[in-house]
């Protein structure tokens, strides 16, 4: 193999990682189905159970955009709602669960 076909392989194999790379990153920073752990969870949750009083909150997650924050929060009848939070933890309002930003259930 000539060093100029090599030098263009790995050229090649360069750009090919830094797409790669790049497209994880990028989903990454968009935070679509991550679950959020820790203490971001824990203000998310404490957030949420003001909006709908209850004692406990379940699952955050960053699903819903372009809020920061989704939080599952049970209701005594059983239901669920979901308490939309933005990044700084304030509501933007509260749906059944499942439901989307369009109320369209899609």
């Amino acid at each position: 193999m000539s060093r100029r076909t090599k030098i263009g392989l790995g050229i090649a194999a360069a750009v090919l990682a830094l797409g790669v790379g790049g497209a994880g990153l990028a989903y990454a920073l968009t935070g679509e189905g991550q679950t959020v752990t820790g203490p971001a969870a824990d203000r998310a949750r404490n957030a949420a159970v003001s909006a709908v009083p209850r004692d406990k909150a379940s699952e955050v997650d960053t699903d819903n955009a372009p809020a920061a924050d989704d939080v599952k929060v049970p209701k005594p009848d059983g239901s669920t709602v979901t308490v939309v939070l933005d990044e700084n933890d304030h509501v933007l309002g509260v749906q059944p669960a499942g439901q989307d930003d369009d109320g369209d259930d899609r």
